[in-house]
Protein backbone atom coordinates (compact mmCIF):
# COMPACT_ATOMS: atom_id res chain seq x y z
CA UNK A 1 0.00 0.00 0.00
CA UNK A 2 1.30 3.38 -0.70
CA UNK A 3 1.53 6.12 1.55
CA UNK A 4 -1.61 7.80 0.56
CA UNK A 5 -3.47 4.60 1.32
CA UNK A 6 -1.69 4.80 4.92
CA UNK A 7 -3.10 8.35 5.13
CA UNK A 8 -6.49 7.37 4.40
CA UNK A 9 -5.84 5.01 7.23
CA UNK A 10 -5.13 7.52 9.71
CA UNK A 11 -7.49 9.83 8.56
CA UNK A 12 -10.01 7.31 9.08
CA UNK A 13 -8.46 6.01 12.67
CA UNK A 14 -8.48 9.78 13.85
CA UNK A 15 -11.67 10.32 12.87
CA UNK A 16 -12.98 6.78 14.44
CA UNK A 17 -10.44 7.86 17.89
CA UNK A 18 -12.45 11.36 18.37
CA UNK A 19 -15.66 9.72 17.99
CA UNK A 20 -14.91 7.46 20.31
CA UNK A 21 -13.82 10.06 22.65
CA UNK A 22 -16.52 11.88 22.51
CA UNK A 23 -18.54 9.17 23.18
CA UNK A 24 -17.05 8.17 26.36
CA UNK A 25 -16.99 11.49 27.52
CA UNK A 26 -20.93 11.62 27.11
CA UNK A 27 -21.03 7.63 29.05
CA UNK A 28 -19.12 9.52 31.71
CA UNK A 29 -22.11 12.46 31.89
CA UNK A 30 -24.44 9.47 31.23
CA UNK A 31 -23.06 7.49 34.53
CA UNK A 32 -24.12 10.44 36.76
CA UNK A 33 -27.71 9.94 35.56
CA UNK A 34 -30.06 6.88 36.61
CA UNK A 35 -31.23 6.66 32.68
CA UNK A 36 -30.43 3.01 31.42
CA UNK A 37 -31.80 3.56 28.18
CA UNK A 38 -28.93 6.48 27.28
CA UNK A 39 -26.41 4.25 28.36
CA UNK A 40 -26.90 1.28 26.56
CA UNK A 41 -27.37 3.56 23.47
CA UNK A 42 -24.00 4.75 24.32
CA UNK A 43 -22.41 1.13 24.75
CA UNK A 44 -23.64 0.36 21.21
CA UNK A 45 -21.88 3.18 19.43
CA UNK A 46 -18.93 2.45 21.74
CA UNK A 47 -18.89 -1.04 20.35
CA UNK A 48 -19.72 -0.29 16.80
CA UNK A 49 -16.31 2.56 16.80
CA UNK A 50 -14.38 -0.62 18.64
CA UNK A 51 -15.09 -2.63 15.96
CA UNK A 52 -13.63 0.13 13.15
CA UNK A 53 -11.11 0.86 15.16
CA UNK A 54 -9.79 -2.37 15.26
CA UNK A 55 -10.94 -3.11 11.31
CA UNK A 56 -8.58 -0.30 10.99
CA UNK A 57 -5.45 -1.66 12.81
CA UNK A 58 -5.96 -4.83 11.16
CA UNK A 59 -5.69 -3.05 7.72
CA UNK A 60 -2.72 -1.08 9.38
CA UNK A 61 -0.99 -4.40 9.67
CA UNK A 62 -1.31 -5.93 7.17
CA UNK A 63 -0.21 -2.52 5.50
CA UNK A 64 3.37 -2.92 7.45
CA UNK A 65 3.71 -6.50 6.77
CA UNK A 66 3.12 -6.28 3.17
CA UNK A 67 6.15 -3.47 2.95
CA UNK A 68 8.46 -5.62 5.51
CA UNK A 69 8.14 -4.40 8.63
CA UNK A 70 6.69 -5.21 12.52
CA UNK A 71 2.83 -4.39 12.58
CA UNK A 72 3.51 -2.51 16.11
CA UNK A 73 4.79 0.97 16.85
CA UNK A 74 8.05 0.36 16.02
CA UNK A 75 7.57 -0.99 13.09
CA UNK A 76 5.63 2.12 12.17
CA UNK A 77 8.38 4.36 12.96
CA UNK A 78 10.51 2.41 11.30
CA UNK A 79 8.58 2.82 8.22
CA UNK A 80 7.92 6.44 8.73
CA UNK A 81 11.55 7.25 9.09
CA UNK A 82 12.26 4.67 5.76
CA UNK A 83 8.99 5.41 3.10
CA UNK A 84 10.39 6.33 0.19
CA UNK A 85 13.76 7.88 1.52
CA UNK A 86 11.64 10.64 2.95
CA UNK A 87 9.27 10.84 5.77
CA UNK A 88 5.96 11.93 4.73
CA UNK A 89 5.17 14.66 7.50
CA UNK A 90 1.61 14.50 6.82
CA UNK A 91 1.78 10.31 7.84
CA UNK A 92 4.07 11.34 10.86
CA UNK A 93 1.66 13.81 12.18
CA UNK A 94 -1.31 11.94 11.39
CA UNK A 95 -0.17 8.96 13.47
CA UNK A 96 1.05 11.16 16.57
CA UNK A 97 -2.17 12.99 16.15
CA UNK A 98 -4.00 9.05 16.31
CA UNK A 99 -1.74 8.30 19.35
CA UNK A 100 -2.77 11.03 21.56
CA UNK A 101 -6.57 10.92 20.56
CA UNK A 102 -6.22 7.14 21.84
CA UNK A 103 -4.40 7.72 24.92
CA UNK A 104 -7.23 10.58 25.32
CA UNK A 105 -9.64 7.33 24.93
CA UNK A 106 -8.18 5.12 27.07
CA UNK A 107 -7.59 8.38 30.35
CA UNK A 108 -11.22 8.75 29.82
CA UNK A 109 -11.99 4.79 29.65
CA UNK A 110 -10.26 4.17 32.84
CA UNK A 111 -12.11 7.56 34.33
CA UNK A 112 -15.69 5.63 33.38
CA UNK A 113 -14.63 2.26 34.47
CA UNK A 114 -13.94 4.07 38.04
CA UNK A 115 -17.33 5.44 38.00
CA UNK A 116 -18.73 2.30 36.77
CA UNK A 117 -16.93 0.41 39.89
CA UNK A 118 -18.27 3.30 42.55
CA UNK A 119 -21.74 3.11 41.31
CA UNK A 120 -21.37 -0.66 41.32
CA UNK A 121 -20.27 -0.81 45.12
CA UNK A 122 -22.88 1.56 46.27
CA UNK A 123 -25.49 -0.42 44.86
CA UNK A 124 -23.72 -3.31 46.17
CA UNK A 125 -24.21 -1.84 49.82
CA UNK A 126 -27.61 -0.68 49.15
CA UNK A 127 -28.78 -3.99 48.96
CA UNK A 128 -26.65 -5.96 51.27
CA UNK A 129 -28.45 -3.25 53.50
CA UNK A 130 -31.77 -3.70 52.53
CA UNK A 131 -31.41 -7.62 52.50
CA UNK A 132 -29.98 -7.85 55.89
CA UNK A 133 -26.69 -9.08 54.77
CA UNK A 134 -23.12 -8.30 55.70
CA UNK A 135 -20.79 -6.14 53.79
CA UNK A 136 -17.44 -4.06 54.37
CA UNK A 137 -18.93 -0.59 55.69
CA UNK A 138 -15.57 0.83 55.23
CA UNK A 139 -15.93 2.14 58.71
CA UNK A 140 -13.84 2.41 61.38
CA UNK A 141 -13.91 2.44 65.55
CA UNK A 142 -12.21 4.71 68.14
CA UNK A 143 -9.10 3.11 67.47
CA UNK A 144 -8.57 3.60 64.08
CA UNK A 145 -9.29 -0.15 63.33
CA UNK A 146 -12.15 -1.22 60.77
CA UNK A 147 -15.35 -2.54 62.53
CA UNK A 148 -16.78 -5.72 61.94
CA UNK A 149 -19.62 -5.80 60.85
CA UNK A 150 -22.80 -6.13 63.34
CA UNK A 151 -25.72 -8.27 63.14
CA UNK A 152 -27.58 -6.38 60.38
CA UNK A 153 -31.17 -7.52 59.79
CA UNK A 154 -33.13 -6.69 57.04
CA UNK A 155 -34.45 -3.40 57.02
CA UNK A 156 -37.84 -4.78 56.90
CA UNK A 157 -37.62 -5.44 60.48
CA UNK A 158 -35.65 -2.82 61.78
Amino acid sequence: MTQPGLSELFEAALRDTALLLATLQEEFRALSRPDAVTIEEIVARKRELIVRLEDESARRAVTLRTAGYADDTAGMREWLSQADNTPDRRILRLWQDFTVMLRKCQQQNQINGRVIDVNRRRIHDALCILRGTEFDSGLYDPRGSTQAPGASRPITTA
